[in-house]
Order: C-alpha cells, then structure tokens, then sequence
C-alpha cells in the first residue's frame, strides 16, 4: 500500500489516479499516525513554498514526516514535495524548509530568452544509476511545471540534471529518498515506468544477517513470513514495535507453522507432481501400478537441495523365465 500526503497543496489526485493504472493500491492520509504507520509514502505539491510549510505545521505534519525519512523506508516528493525537503528556499522572502536535504531553493534567472515558469517536455540527463529510472533511456522526457529549483550542497545525492537556462538537479536520490521537480504521473509512459519502480522498492532487514535488504520485494509476504523457513523479514526494521533482540524472533507457533505446515505442504505438492501416474509398459493404466514403479525406480536424493534426474530402464518389468528355458 502506498501512502499519498494530502496537506491541501498537492495533485495528489492525479498521482492515486496513475498508480491505480499500474493496478496499485493508494490511498490518501492526513493524520501524523497514518504518515508514521505507512510503508510508502508519496508527497506531492503545487503552489508556493511558504503556504505548503504552513499547512504541513498546522497539520503536524513535520515531525513524523522527518521521521519517517529517517527510517529509510521508499520515499517519494514530486514537485513542490523535493524543494520542501531542502533547508531553505528564497520563494518571495527566506522560509525555513523540512531540512532533511541541506541545499537551497532558488528562482531561475531573468533572461531574455529564457521563459518563467519552466513549463513542458523536457530530457533528463543521467548521473550515475539510479533505482527509480531503470528500464529507462538516458534521454527520456519528462513533464516539468516550475519557476524555483534546488541547488544541494551535496552532489551525491543528484540522479538526474536537466538544462533549462542553468544546468539543475532535476531528481535527488539518497537510500530510499526519492524527490523529482517533474511530475511522473504526468509524464505518460516514462512516468509510469518510474511510479512502478518506486512501488517494486522495498526496504527492511533479516533476523539471521541483520542487514538492511533493499529491492523487489519477495513474492510471498503474508504475514512476514517468507517462502523459506529462515527468514523471517519485517517491512522495516523501525516497525518493529519494540527495538530489543527478543522482538526479532518468531513466536512459536510460526516457527511450528513453518517448519510443519510449510514443510508438509512442500513435500506433498513435490511428490504428486512427480509421481508417473501413467507406467511405461502399461498403456493407459492407473494405478497402483504407475505408483510402485515410481518408487522402486526413483533414486534417493543426495542432497535435500539437489534433485537427481529420473532414471528410466528400457524394461522395468523384467520378463518371467519358464523352468524349461532355464
């Protein structure tokens, strides 16, 4: 589930409208519970960087916002949502921002080529590699609506630049903090490409290596518990509600469910999937037939990891020998 911010400043319901597209679940929070629960979560904005910080402060917004960057779990600020997470922006006064990025906001020079606000089609040029844009060319177009853009103190964290008059930061990546200036659910397929993305990413740690996993996330997550019986994986390590070692171990009755449910379903469905119904040498016949000659032919596994191919003799039934031939 993915989580969009409405603080009464963002698009946000076009951006629910192109996850929903991808067949993606979204939904819209206020509350600073909901914000410090969610396990992805999108800031959009569109309008002045005075009022959205205002608005995130009566909201009380601000704290858990930070916080849950601080946690490290997939983050995503469209537009208005990167510039509020650098120090400072210079938008008709100085207004302190989030903090989370030290960099400022600036407004584009007066030129008198140069149209402001910086608004259409426009490539973004890769830095480095970046989670968030693969699967696409290093000379995709995308869709910006902006007169400010960022300038970090950091260069690390830049994926993307983009020229428009100055050479700007276009896309800021940092762990699981994404921020672009365009709008992705505006920008038709190469837009999409990267809300997709974000939502494939996924952050959390194992109990056995207690290191931090970052990627697609595994294919059975019911309940934290995965396909194989050690591991047993949190969406995030700060969601575990107390920090101590004990609150890393399974209960016993999912450790009896892993290793006797799981385990018994992982060999019946191995066995029936390989037993020849169907003998060699009796034609259609099913039966007891088939079963027997499967076990008396089927060689004992070496290894529990290594599945020995199926020997097959020409006759497995070895002929009668009549006394007198003897």
């Amino acid at each position: 589930m993915i989580s969009i911010i409405d603080y009464g400043m963002g698009n946000l319901r076009s951006v629910q409208k192109a996850f929903e597209k991808l067949g993606i679940a979204a939904e819209i929070v206020t509350r600073p519970d909901q914000v410090r629960a969610a396990k992805k979560l999108v800031l959009p904005g569109v309008g002045a960087f005075r009022d959205a910080m205002r608005e995130l402060q009566k909201l009380e917004l601000v704290e858990p916002l930070r916080q849950f960057i601080h946690t490290d779990r997939p983050f995503l600020g469209i537009c208005l949502g990167l510039q509020l997470l650098f120090d400072v922006s210079y938008e008709d006064g100085e207004w302190p921002g989030l903090g989370v990025l030290p960099g400022e906001v600036v407004r584009f020079p007066s030129r008198p080529n140069l149209k402001v606000p910086h608004m259409g089609w426009n490539t973004l040029e890769h830095i480095g590699t970046s989670r968030l844009l693969s699967g696409l060319p290093s000379d995709a177009s995308v869709y910006f609506v902006h007169s400010y853009y960022v300038i970090p103190r950091d260069n690390s964290i830049q994926a993307t630049c983009t020229e428009y008059g100055p050479r700007f930061t276009s896309m800021v990546e940092r762990g699981n903090l994404f921020a672009t200036q365009f709008h992705p659910e505006k920008s038709q397929k190469v837009g999409l490409k990267m809300l997709s993305n974000f939502a494939a990413l996924w952050a959390g740690r194992t109990c056995r290596h207690n290191k931090p996993v970052i990627g697609p996330a595994p294919k059975d997550t019911t309940a934290g518990l995965c396909s194989r019986s050690h591991r047993y994986r949190f969406n995030s390590f700060y969601e575990i509600r107390s920090h101590s070692w004990k609150s890393c171990l399974p209960s016993i009755y999912e450790v009896a469910n892993v290793f006797v449910c799981d385990r018994a379903t992982m060999l019946k469905k191995r066995f029936f999937q390989t037993i020849p119904w169907k003998s060699p040498n009796a034609g259609n016949t099913r039966g007891p037939r088939g079963f027997i000659w499967w076990i008396w032919m089927a060689p004992k596994p070496v290894a529990p990891s290594i599945r020995m191919p199926f020997r097959r003799l020409s006759r497995p039934w070895p002929s009668p020998v009549s006394l007198e031939e003897a």
